[in-house]
């Protein structure tokens, strides 16, 4: 099973974490900086993330499934995703 891990779009610093989600096999394939949309709070609403990861395991339990996978002309290179990470971490803004 293919699991992602995100950093929300737009969510305060203290929030700003990386969270996994399932990738189901019918939204094809994502790499590192694919805009995805995922389940975010009790209500299971509808947020931008970013991919950071993308791993195998064999088992996911309890993790939710991403909403869908935007187009690959919206994605963020290597380069913008590693200065992205880069002013996350030295800046303490969020993602």
């Amino acid at each position: 099973m293919t699991v992602v891990g995100v950093y929300l779009i737009g969510v305060p610093y203290p929030a700003d974490k990386r969270s996994d989600y399932i990738l189901p096999p019918s939204l094809g394939p994502v790499t590192r900086g694919s805009l995805v949309t995922v389940p975010f709070g009790r209500g299971d609403h509808h947020r931008p993330a970013v991919v950071a990861a993308v791993e195998e395991r064999e088992e996911a339990a309890r993790l939710k499934s991403v909403f869908a996978v935007e187009e690959a002309c919206y994605a963020l290179s290597e380069e913008m995703f590693s200065l992205a990470l880069f002013l996350r971490e030295h800046t303490l803004c969020a993602f």
